[in-house]
């Protein structure tokens, strides 16, 4: 799967809080690392997710915020993982700070030079990493089947929408072409990602 955002972390879905209107779903890594999603019930429904489900959790880069040392307030997002500074990628303005995770996953951030050096980060440095709930997308494996003409693909139920925050999103498999989920006619749509088993497009 090719994907733009930095974060990708596949694991099972390992809990599922339903509300009236959202839903709060936890997924587990295999290493243990918790990721909390917050998503519409529909949405829950709609991508088939429950407790034992095979699920990926996508953070963009720049939505995850660090904290370094001791905090003297409690903060409302929802994730918050505790981890070391284990590399970076400088460039001229922002840079990309890896933080390894206890249980072997890696959480990136995309953060200014500035920042790096008012944090005093180094590698090594213990760090938390924080990203609400409602900027965790959640995908889920799609079985693609025979399309009734080339280049065209048809999938099976449920149907393939998520929705994260104010944007939905469709995981499309394969070439951006004409796709039929549900029943439905979709437009594919062309972007940079080149994907071997799924993709996300919005």
């Amino acid at each position: 799967m090719g994907i733009s955002a930095r974060n990708v972390f596949k694991g099972k879905v390992t809990a599922v809080k339903e509300g009236s209107i959202n839903a709060e779903v936890e997924i587990t890594t295999s290493g243990g690392d918790k990721i909390v999603a917050m998503l519409t019930d529909a949405s829950v429904k709609s991508l088939g997710l429950s407790v034992g489900k095979d699920a990926v959790a996508v953070i963009k880069a720049p939505w995850v915020t660090l904290l370094s040392g001791t905090s003297e307030y409690r903060f409302s997002a929802r994730n918050q993982l505790k981890g070391t500074v284990s590399g970076f990628v400088k460039g001229a303005v922002n840079c990309q700070v890896n933080i390894a995770l206890p249980g072997g996953a890696t959480v990136s951030a995309m953060i200014t030079e500035e920042a790096v050096a008012d944090l005093g980060l180094t590698e090594g440095t213990p760090v938390v990493a924080l990203f609400k709930a409602s900027h965790v997308l959640l995908g889920v494996r799609l079985k693609a089947i025979p399309g009734n003409r080339p280049g065209c693909d048809a999938w099976q139920s449920p149907p393939c929408w998520g929705e994260s925050a104010s944007q939905t999103y469709l995981f499309i498999l394969g070439r951006p072409q004409t796709v039929r989920a549900s029943g439905v006619v979709l437009p594919g749509r062309r972007d940079s990602a080149s994907a071997d088993s799924g993709r996300f497009a919005g």
